[in-house]
């Protein structure tokens, strides 16, 4: 319930700026998950997020397909797939992208070109840089006031600078 959750928060995550990612995971097959959320637009996380004390952002790419089923044999496509999202989510405004799924979270937080992978298709902005990726779990162990000291080492793309920097650490 919004109001049970709402309670735990302790450290809200003012200035944290984010784009729920769904993925498949949450929004397919619709004829079981359209019960809980829609498939096409939904909005369960940012809601999450947004009780939690972060700003979710609007962005047309939460649904879209980060390549998961593609990441052994294929994982050229995968690149291509993730760099569009981390792109969005830059040009969207996002300091960070959330998600629930761990195939997701492995594709978006390793798979980045602009991390000093393959020469990019489109050169990056100047200021471009990696943009962190979270489980939404993470997020609210932070709100709750819980230490992710061994979590945040574990991402490939350090997420404790912008947390660092919005004092949320």
């Amino acid at each position: 319930h919004p109001d049970t959750l709402a309670a735990h928060v302790v450290r809200p995550l003012a200035g944290l700026k984010v784009v729920s990612y769904y993925g498949c995971l949450l929004v397919r097959p619709p004829a079981f998950t359209n019960r809980w959320d829609d498939p096409e637009h939904p909005q369960s996380m940012d809601s999450l997020l947004h009780l939690l004390g972060a700003q979710p952002l609007p962005w047309s790419y939460g649904v879209d397909c980060c390549g998961g089923s593609l990441t052994l044999n294929r994982s050229d496509v995968v690149v291509h797939l993730v760099d569009k999202l981390a792109r969005a989510a830059h040009d969207a405004g996002a300091d960070a992208l959330v998600t629930a799924c761990p195939m997701c979270m492995a594709n978006v937080d390793g798979r980045q070109l602009f991390r000093g992978g393959p020469p990019l298709p489109r050169p990056p902005k100047p200021d471009y840089q990696p943009l962190p990726i979270f489980y939404f779990t993470e997020l609210m162990a932070l709100a709750f006031g819980l230490s992710l000291h061994k979590v945040l080492t574990k991402h490939l793309v350090d997420p404790r600078p912008l947390l660092q920097r919005l004092e949320l650490l």
